[in-house]
């Protein structure tokens, strides 16, 4: 539990940070400094997906809104942390005897519960998007992240 707190601090400092660094350069832009502005619009593109986990966290976070896993901005993090799983098993890059030794569908439910309960209950916050929606790109690895710290060890 420390680890995870430890990191969550890590996170959210390096987020400190970075909107620091952004309010500095949008402050630069605006006094006329074009190459931060050019530098603003670039990081305005798309993020490109830098690994595998990530290119599935994003094809998760498209499909969300027809999963029906929130409402009002507020995410069901118990029905989605079973689709995430199931996901994330269901990639052509996880071995075979990967899926066997690790996918537990019968944990799946209790684990779910623990996860919601947890964020939803003792944080009381989850990630989101720039429109203040529950950002499934960043939900997607911190569920497995519990599915495997948590659930597997049981």
């Amino acid at each position: 539990m420390r680890i995870h707190s430890f990191i969550v601090l890590l996170l959210f400092s390096a987020t400190l940070n970075a909107a620091d660094n952004l309010e500095s350069l949008i402050s630069a832009c605006a006094d006329g400094e074009m190459p931060i502005c050019d530098q603003i619009s670039q990081m305005k593109q798309p993020a490109q997906p830098t690994s595998a986990l990530d290119a599935r966290a994003i094809a998760f976070a498209k499909r969300a809104s027809d999963l029906a896993i929130e409402q009002e901005q507020i995410p069901d993090l118990g029905k989605a942390y079973p689709l995430i799983v199931r996901d994330y098993f269901s990639s052509e890059k996880i071995s075979t005897e990967n899926r066997n030794q690790w996918f537990r569908e019968s944990s799946l439910e209790s684990c779910a519960a623990h996860y919601h309960q947890r964020w939803r209950m003792e944080n009381n916050w989850w990630p989101v998007n720039e429109r203040e929606d529950p950002d499934w790109r960043m939900i997607y690895p911190h569920v497995l992240d519990h599915y495997f710290g948590f659930c597997v060890k049981q």
